[in-house]
């Protein structure tokens, strides 16, 4: 176990800035002057919280040594909270012509305000994601304009009520797709829009009975699904709030290979909490070894499936003591490969060739404070020179205006601290790219 973490500095090139650290409102109208918007109302998501964005970053992101500026390159309205998405695995921007600045449109009337003009794209078919909302189909969706391309119902079978998948991932191919839901795995076919899951596998025989699957299978809702790199043939595992791991062949298609249950974090070490339900699946890329993070824990677990349910190690000194989602990140590098994880401190922290050891407890290599805020997803570029993050989480803004009758809320909050009534809670809501 390394005593020290040694502490690397990456460079940030690109930042979202100050536009989002505030309430959505407040948001809205800083997003509609950096934009040039003069007039508010035009904003397409004025009256809208449920909003998916992506940006797109410049050519000569690592050629100056200025701060680029973030700004959304198109904006996706949902009727309904956002559960999960997953983006298209041969998404590729290559083609793009130069994009001009919103403030340059010829015709702003023309244009939605949030958009930028595009000009052509070679291959548009890969820039798609699918998302997941309450009470409609999962929605595959155009990531440069806020088209939809198509709809999958996954829907109840006794009630026909929509069922959200709390989970969703793409196969190797593109072809297909799978989603976890509360015990159930469904498996989409991409070409048939419209069309409900080709496949349906229950994680229980049955949830009418007394004890909840009869103690046979994997119960609770579907929260992560991770799929090895075997093209064609990988093995999917799925994951659930209630600490249980599930192997199924054929890329989810084939036959329940083993169910396990989660070892108590810390058994065998000191160091360990024990977590509230898994939250990221990630597979080494040898395909032996997997990693699982949960929420409510200080360590990543780490399970050689060639003997399911054993428990190889794991890597410490990972914060995540909330329930908001922390994702995990394994890349592939000259030296085998890497491990990354965003913290609940602002902290990104790495460890290398995690599975060198056995019944290892591993602190991590290197690590750095990349926000003032819990770092929710950290991932890093095939080149491996550049790593995108992402800070945010739900917070309650304190006004000195705002009287004890606003909010139940406000009223505990400003009851319990007297001082709080002279303060607003400041918010880190930012994306940013760094080069290694």
């Amino acid at each position: 176990m390394n005593e020290k973490t040694p502490t690397v500095e990456p460079r940030c090139v690109a930042t979202s800035g100050v536009v989002y650290q505030c309430s959505v409102s407040e948001t809205q109208r800083r997003e509609s002057l950096m934009l040039g918007d003069d007039q508010w109302s035009s904003n397409p998501c004025a009256n809208e919280s449920n909003i998916f964005k992506d940006a797109r970053w410049p050519t000569d992101l690592l050629e100056k040594d200025e701060l680029h500026d973030l700004v959304p390159f198109s904006v996706t309205p949902k009727a309904e909270p956002v559960y999960c998405t997953a983006v298209y695995p041969g998404f590729s921007l290559q083609g793009l012509s130069t994009i001009p600045s919103v403030k340059a449109a010829p015709n702003r009337k023309k244009h939605p305000p949030l958009l930028y003009s595009l000009l052509f794209t070679i291959d548009p078919s890969t820039t798609c994601f699918l998302t997941s909302t309450r009470d409609h189909p999962i929605h595959l969706q155009d990531a440069l304009t806020p088209r939809i391309r198509g709809t999958y119902p996954l829907t109840s079978p006794t009630t026909e009520k929509f069922i959200a998948p709390n989970s969703v991932l793409w196969s190797s191919s593109g072809t297909k797709f799978i989603c976890g839901s509360d015990a159930l795995i469904s498996v989409f076919d991409v070409s048939r829009v419209g069309a409900g899951p080709a496949e349906r596998h229950p994680t229980i025989p049955s949830k009418r009975k007394k004890i909840v699957g009869g103690g046979v299978g994997m119960k609770g809702i579907v929260s992560a699904l991770g799929l090895s790199d075997q093209t064609g043939g990988g093995i999917l595992a799925a994951g659930t709030f209630t600490r249980m791991i599930g192997l199924y062949g054929s890329e989810g298609s084939g036959d329940c290979i083993a169910v396990f249950p989660i070892e108590q974090a810390g058994e065998g070490s000191s160091t360990g909490r024990a977590g509230a339900g898994i939250t990221a699946l990630e597979w080494s890329p040898c395909g032996r070894y997997l990693y699982v993070a949960e929420r409510k824990s200080t360590e990543i677990l780490v399970y050689d499936i060639r003997v399911a349910g054993r428990r190889l190690g794991s890597l410490t000194g990972r914060t995540a003591s909330s329930n908001q989602r922390l994702g995990i990140h394994v890349v592939l590098t000259d030296r085998g490969h890497e491990v990354w994880a965003g913290c609940d401190d602002g902290t990104v922290r790495v460890w290398q060739n995690a599975t060198g050891d056995s019944e290892m407890s591993r602190q991590p290599d290197r690590a750095w404070k990349a926000h003032d805020g819990p770092v929710a997803a950290t991932i890093v570029h095939p080149s491996g020179t550049v790593v995108g993050t992402c800070s945010g989480q739900r917070d309650v803004s304190i006004d000195t205006d705002e009287g004890p009758e606003e909010s139940d809320v406000c009223t505990k909050l400003l009851s319990a601290s007297p001082a709080s009534r002279r303060t607003k809670q400041i918010f880190d809501n930012t994306l940013k790219i760094w080069k290694i």
